[in-house]
């Protein structure tokens, strides 16, 4: 292991260090303190500072839903450890294994609620927000926010983009996700299909052709409709991926879902194409059930598309949900705006971009929000000591929690980069941010190493 383990980059004051991997309540507390340098805080200090982050603590309240790997769920309802799909500023998304942190509060939460979306949030809670007159979303927190502006909805957010689909396994979750909303188990070694409706006997049939499946097909009249039973056995469905055909009818679900291209795009599909209905006139898909699993499926592989869908009020045990998809503005205005006291739990987590996927109930619209967390949980810690030019080119492109030694609290050590002469060279006639290959003469190398020598000592 390299733990602690220097290695030089540079010159002789350049150094990177791994320092830790997955740390503690210690390494929160100096990742806190790094601005005082080595300091002589105690084991007492520590607990002080946790306890001062405990009590500063920006969470969401607990009945509020968050996406994860399996699905939306209410905080409350969190494992201790889980998969949460997170959000980057490229409307990238992807899946990341957090520590679910919880803290009881008592004190006042910032909400807002309208009919498209709502929050309830700890003051200090950072939320995803474009004030009005701004052109980009920023992290703002709950009690400094404008009261005017956008928040933003997960339109556009995908976990898989422009990806080359396996179209035999493509086609493959097509039919489970087909079966999942249509399909029934007859026996032990069968499966069947009912169907009625042309739609579904043409899309059905387009899949055994593609698979090039065996199957026996029974036609009937009940009610003076005709309709048609497909009987296929089981053992032709062994190719396919791991699937338990085996549930019975009430019962039947993708629990083990693996979160493929060819699953989200092949199960979602074939759910549409079951007990879906595209409308003509607008870009929306509702989509109905008895199964409230189905139903959190499907919300969960339209969200991994880059597509909003939440409950519609259903009738009569059925469950009906609306996908949206086109892009969908979530607007802030004073008057939705409001504070409550609150006395119970609060949750969070910490993502690695800051961001997670949220909503205030089943019903509203989900959208990007900050990851709440108020520790900067360290996974890997580097020791690192570079030029403050590189410094601020890297931390431009922000990737990880950062902190660095402050010369408010701190003596700085005398340590200066001087760049070796084959390091310099003149800047790019074709490209402002670059260089070109062309070296510095002697005398204008040396005239720079002089102006940089010159700073220093004034400083």
């Amino acid at each position: 292991m390299y733990v602690d383990k220097y290695f030089p980059v540079l010159d002789e004051y350049g150094f990177c260090a791994l320092k830790g991997v997955f740390g503690g309540d210690a390494d929160i507390e100096l990742a806190a303190r790094t601005s005082y340098g080595k300091g002589t805080r105690g084991i007492s200090d520590t607990r002080n500072l946790l306890r001062y982050l405990l009590r500063h603590h920006h969470c969401y309240h607990q009945d509020m839903e968050v996406l994860t790997s399996g699905g939306w769920k209410k905080w409350k309802d969190c494992k201790e450890y889980e998969e949460f799909v997170v959000p980057d500023e490229n409307n990238r998304l992807k899946i990341e294994k957090l520590k679910l942190l919880s803290f009881d509060y008592d004190g006042k939460l910032f909400c807002f609620k309208n009919q498209r979306m709502s929050y309830m949030v700890t003051p200090n809670h950072k939320l995803y927000f474009q004030p009005h007159h701004e052109d980009e979303y920023k992290l703002y927190e709950a009690d400094k926010i404008g009261k005017w502006g956008h928040f933003k909805p997960i339109a556009g957010y995908r976990l898989y983009d422009n990806v080359d689909l396996d179209n035999t396994l493509l086609n493959q979750y097509k039919f489970i996700g087909f079966y999942l909303g249509d399909g029934y188990l007859a026996s032990t070694n069968t499966i069947c299909f009912r169907i009625q409706k042309q739609r579904k006997l043409d899309y059905l049939n387009n899949l055994i052709s593609d698979l090039n499946l065996s199957v026996k097909i029974k036609t009937s009249l009940e009610d003076g409709d005709v309709v048609k039973t497909y009987t296929l056995n089981k053992k032709e469905l062994e190719q396919f991926p791991q699937f338990d055909w085996s549930k019975k009818a009430g019962d039947k679900h993708y629990d083990d879902l693996i979160l493929s291209p060819e699953s989200i795009y092949g199960l979602y599909d074939g759910l549409v194409n079951s007990d879906g209905s595209i409308k003509k006139d607008r870009p929306q898909i509702e989509y109905s059930s008895k199964s409230i699993k189905l139903i959190n499926l499907f919300q969960l592989l339209t969200a991994l598309q880059g597509k909003d869908s939440h409950l519609n009020t259903g009738y009569g045990g059925i469950y009906s949900v609306k996908q949206y998809g086109g892009r969908t503005s979530l607007e802030s205005r004073k008057q939705y705006h409001y504070n409550i006291d609150y006395q119970g739990k609060v949750f969070c987590t910490t993502s690695s971009t800051g961001l997670l996927l949220v909503r205030g109930e089943e019903s509203e619209f989900s959208y990007v929000c900050g990851n709440s967390s108020p520790y900067e949980f360290v996974q890997f810690k580097f020791h690192i000591s570079c030029p403050i030019f590189v410094a601020r080119q890297w931390i431009r492109h922000r990737m990880s929690s950062t902190n660095e030694l402050s010369a408010r609290y701190s003596v700085l050590p005398e340590c200066n980069y001087f760049p070796e002469q084959d390091k310099m060279t003149v800047q790019s006639t074709n490209n402002k941010q670059g260089r070109s290959d062309e070296m510095l003469e002697q005398q204008e190398y040396e005239e720079h190493i002089m102006g940089i020598q010159a700073n220093t000592s004034e400083a």
